[in-house]
């Protein structure tokens, strides 16, 4: 029953987090279901549900019954241009990770990766694969969106975390985020 719930609430957050429900309620706090579904083009029935379901997680609240507003959370975490937003690593996580669990049992069975059963075009299969010379723009953009949300939340927690005393200089070895290093050089220069 948890892990069922769980799937339940992930779905709920990658769906809401989409479709712009945060964002809406951002920019037009205190909508109704009626003007949410109105407004994201979506079926009346299939809003409410997705907006009582955000309300049980807590990322949305009632303002005026049946009015819905973000909650602190969602606020700093699933908004498009807040400084801490998670929706890079959500959307990578729903449009890729989370994809591969589909074949978990295959995986185990044969004990291989199941890229070729879980993703049909070679894009998808491709931000994956080490090869970052060969992948699209597009695919390049997301995955490097997925890893600069994730770096703006967890970033100083990474760079202070070791203690870096015995050392004179810093020096980033490249890769495809430096928010780590640029974000967070005052916290590094203390340390060294």
């Amino acid at each position: 029953l948890l892990t069922s719930n769980a799937k339940c609430y992930r779905l709920a957050l990658f769906t809401a987090s989409k479709l712009g429900v945060f964002d809406l309620l951002q920019r037009r706090p205190a909508l109704n279901a009626a003007q949410v579904a109105l407004e994201l083009k979506t079926s009346l029935k299939g809003t409410e549900h997705l907006l009582e379901a955000c309300l049980s997680l807590k990322l949305l609240k009632n303002c005026k019954t049946p009015a819905y507003e973000n909650t602190e959370l969602s606020k700093r975490f699933l908004l498009s241009e807040a400084p801490s937003s998670l929706l890079g690593s959500l959307e990578h996580c729903n449009d890729t990770v989370w994809l591969l669990f589909s074949h978990l049992e295959s995986a185990v069975q044969e004990g291989v990766h199941q890229h070729h059963r879980t993703f049909c075009n070679k894009s998808n299969a491709e931000l994956l694969t080490k090869d970052t010379v060969n992948r699209s723009q597009e695919v390049k953009l997301r995955f490097m969106k997925a890893m600069h949300s994730f770096a703006r939340v967890s970033g100083k927690a990474v760079a202070t975390a070791f203690d870096l005393s015995a050392f004179k200089s810093a020096c980033d070895l490249g890769g495809e985020n430096v928010y780590i290093t640029f974000g967070n050089i005052s916290e590094i220069r203390k340390k060294i």
